[in-house]
């Protein structure tokens, strides 16, 4: 699957490339207006960051991206080294003091801020004071507001960036108005730059499992994990304000959300979630069928001598098409899955205590009735409860698809 991130070049007085705006594209290479500006934000930043890399991208200069006032509050920006990024504040943002502060502690550890599509009608002075950079978009200002802007806000040790500028004469007048950079289709469109973003697992996952698995997960290095990938930190709030984990209580933090979840489930949600984005451009009836077996598993266990261990048997459900999903062998991705060893050897196909479990529900799947009698025999169940769990989970698996 491709991904896109759009750079274009952004030229000191000298005509050198002082830095690239990085733009979000969509996987058609197109901007998507409509898309909600947070999601793009992340987009932007994960596939700088990791599909592409930043030495790739940016070839030793600085990156000017867009951040939304809810990903300041999300720490998005520090993803990247200060000496790196140029936070670029959205026109439209309307500031509290909670964003004024967030801005200054990024400035206190040393990221410069722009400013983005300033005009004379911007009326948000607290914010102009914080700013070492402003955008000015010459296609919507006039000459006049252009040198206003330059004149009235110098003095305060800003730097002018000129956006949009489209002939030689704009070009010109800008740097005799006194602005320091200079951007737009005078001197380059943005160039669409394509990176494969392989299917594989999201390392942030193995990291978060990898916690969770240990005798006393602690959730504040969790905190600390999940605020690194905007992608996971959306996705978990979502989650916890679905239908599947409605609450009226407001959700003031990521350590209140994952507290709120508690580690079993934790556990579960971070490997659902896992399987779903590694498999997310295979059939959609692949990663429903995987989620089916992870909730069947675990509500059949429920009901047998194992059930202290049916959170256990939710992955096992879940991870056991896994090896379709990535189109790998299992053993090549096995290392990689928070299972214990008798898990594991349930989805090599070797005895185990819940092998018998596995194949009872692909027995089930395909309709081999006189084989899932044999297997019930191992289980104190009967086939009516295989039904009814069946049913569950297809309702279940309904509501998870709420989340996405």
């Amino acid at each position: 699957m491709n991904v896109h991130v759009a750079r274009q070049p952004i030229f000191d007085r000298n005509m050198n490339v002082y830095a690239y705006e990085l733009l979000y594209r969509s996987s058609e290479g197109v901007n998507e207006p409509s898309k909600d500006g947070d999601v793009k934000t992340g987009e932007v930043v994960f596939n700088t960051l990791v599909t592409m890399g930043v030495d790739t991208m940016l070839s030793g200069r600085r990156a000017f991206i867009n951040f939304t006032k809810e990903t300041i509050h999300n720490n998005l920006p520090q993803m990247f080294s200060n000496e790196i990024l140029v936070v670029e504040l959205l026109e439209d943002i309307i500031p509290d003091q909670n964003f004024i502060e967030a801005c200054n502690d990024l400035r206190n550890k040393g990221y410069l801020l722009a400013l983005d599509d300033f005009d004379a009608s911007y009326s948000f002075e607290e914010v102009v004071e914080i700013v070492d950079i402003i955008k000015v978009d010459f296609m919507l200002t006039t000459v006049e507001e252009r040198k206003h802007i330059v004149d009235k806000y110098k003095k305060n040790n800003i730097r002018f960036l000129a956006e949009k500028v489209e002939t030689q004469e704009e070009f010109d007048e800008a740097k005799d108005m006194g602005y320091d950079y200079f951007q737009g289709f005078f001197f380059s469109k943005p160039i669409l730059v394509t990176g494969s973003d392989f299917k594989t697992f999201n390392s942030t996952y193995a990291l978060i499992l990898k916690e969770l698995n240990t005798e006393e997960p602690n959730f504040e290095d969790l905190e600390e994990i999940i605020k690194r990938d905007f992608s996971i930190t959306f996705k978990l709030l979502k989650l916890v304000n679905s239908a599947a984990y409605y609450t009226r209580n407001r959700i003031t933090s990521i350590k209140h959300a994952l507290t709120i979840l508690g580690c079993k489930e934790l556990r579960k949600w971070f490997s659902l979630m896992m399987v779903r984005d590694a498999g997310a451009d295979q059939p959609k009836e692949l990663i429903r069928m995987s989620l089916i077996r992870a909730r069947l598993t675990e509500t059949l266990l429920k009901q047998t001598t194992l059930k202290r261990r049916s959170s256990e048997g939710f992955l096992l459900g879940l991870f056991s098409l896994i090896d379709v999903i990535l189109n790998q062998r299992m053993d090549e991705v096995a290392d990689k899955l928070p299972l214990e060893d008798d898990i594991l050897k349930a989805l090599f196909r070797e005895e185990s205590d819940f092998s018998e479990m596995l194949n009872l529900i692909e027995h089930y799947e395909k309709g081999d009735w006189d084989q899932v009698k044999e297997d019930l025999a191992n289980y104190d169940l009967d086939f009516l409860a295989v039904s009814t769990s069946y049913l569950e989970a297809i309702d279940w698996v309904n509501i998870i698809e709420e989340t996405k």
